[in-house]
């Protein structure tokens, strides 16, 4: 892809988008950031973020991303919510968020995650 035609699609986003998105690269779950931007004749380079990955006894894992802490934060208030609006009964919204709490401290950060989206997808 050429420069100009990234920097239009860029414009042409920028102008639609109601506010200062980032610009990030991978799955809509785990994205990652951009780290460098730089230019040596004849390529532009663009560098994104490394993701943070560690190794348990189930092979490889990562850890939380600033993007999956604060969705973390917000599935929390979110199990609560459905507890205050008489959707759910308390002890379904703390056995759930105990749950989830077991699968992070045990398995890998993709786990919590797929926890989290079948529950406010199917909750």
């Amino acid at each position: 892809m050429k420069l100009r035609h990234l920097i239009g699609i860029l414009q042409k986003i920028e102008a639609e988008v109601p506010f200062d998105s980032d610009v990030v690269s991978g799955d809509d779950w785990m994205p990652d950031q951009i780290s460098q931007v730089y230019h040596e004749p004849p390529h532009t380079f663009i560098q994104f973020e490394e993701p943070d990955y560690d190794f348990d006894d189930s092979g490889i894992s990562r850890n939380f991303t600033e993007y999956e802490k604060l969705l973390i934060q917000s599935f929390i208030v979110f199990m609560f919510e459905q507890y205050k609006n008489g959707e759910i009964e308390l002890l379904e919204a703390s056995s759930i968020v105990t749950k989830f709490n077991d699968i992070a401290k045990t398995r890998s950060a993709e786990s919590a995650i797929a926890f989290i989206r079948s529950h406010i997808v199917n909750g």
